[in-house]
């Protein structure tokens, strides 16, 4: 009787140890958000090379996210991208 009290002791003892262990790791452990880097390309109205400018920005790993068209005569083509750091 007294063997199988020892057995549950040491046996909860281990349980609780392993848990303890379990989440003392898993606080540890943190979950890392992307950090960004981000590129404006500013490309002339009149320019024929905003398809050359993507492609070659794409090689790079930068992906385009937004691209802001002139509203009115004169103005330049916006071109925002990202990627990761």
């Amino acid at each position: 009787m007294r063997l199988t009290g020892r057995w549950i002791s040491v046996s909860l003892l281990t349980l609780c140890l392993m848990m303890a262990g379990w989440t003392v790791y898993g606080q540890k452990v943190k979950t890392s958000k992307p950090a960004w880097e981000y590129k404006i390309v500013i490309i002339p109205r009149s320019s024929d090379r905003a398809q050359i400018i993507m492609n070659e920005h794409g090689a790079e790993g930068w992906e385009l996210v937004q691209a802001r068209f002139p509203t009115s005569e004169g103005n330049d083509f916006a071109l925002l991208f990202k990627r990761p750091k």
